[in-house]
């Protein structure tokens, strides 16, 4: 059973990726606007991964006995002047969401929940990703600010992106998997 402390902790975080999905779907939201389709899907994309974050967090609070609370899900801009603009805010984002799992796994170890704390390194591990596949994009956004036929190139580049956890599960149902 998980204490009350680590429960809140991750029904906090549960709160949080709902957050992150409704920043991100705001994030698409300006670029279809803008008519950047191809970014536009990857933060879709990235809005799904984030609702499967939440969806993994929540099934381990109640395999673990706990009880998950869910307030509101606060504000998000839907309006951003260009897609570096956009890129600069979710990498920044995903800093503060790697922030927290750190200090979500310093809980588990003064709370001495060892079992909580291996699940979370799933997610830290998982955020070294989301950090440098943002961080590239923006490097590139900032190399080609001004080169119109390469950011047509790369908005369709991001239109290719796939759902992780969907990947994961085509690889592992695949026949000699």
């Amino acid at each position: 059973m998980l204490n009350k402390k680590i429960e809140a902790a991750l029904g906090d975080q549960i709160n949080y990726e709902l957050f992150s999905a409704y920043l991100y779907f705001g994030m698409a939201a300006a670029m279809e606007d803008l008519s950047y389709r191809g970014i536009a899907h990857w933060m879709r994309t990235q809005a799904n991964e984030e609702l499967f974050h939440a969806a993994k967090l929540f099934d381990y609070v109640y395999s673990r006995d706990g009880r998950v609370k869910l307030p509101a899900v606060g504000q998000v801009a839907s309006e951003y002047k260009t897609p570096l603009e956009v890129f600069e805010i979710a990498y920044k984002h995903e800093q503060s969401v790697t922030a927290r799992f750190n200090k979500w796994y310093e809980l588990c170890l003064a709370e001495k929940d060892h079992v909580t704390g291996s699940f979370i390194q799933w997610f830290i591990n998982e955020q070294i990703e989301e950090e440098d596949n943002i961080k590239t994009i923006v490097d590139r956004l900032k190399r080609i600010v001004d080169n119109p036929d390469a950011l047509y190139k790369l908005d369709n580049e991001l239109a290719t992106r796939m759902l992780a956890a969907y990947v994961n599960l085509i690889n592992t149902s695949a026949p000699g998997a």
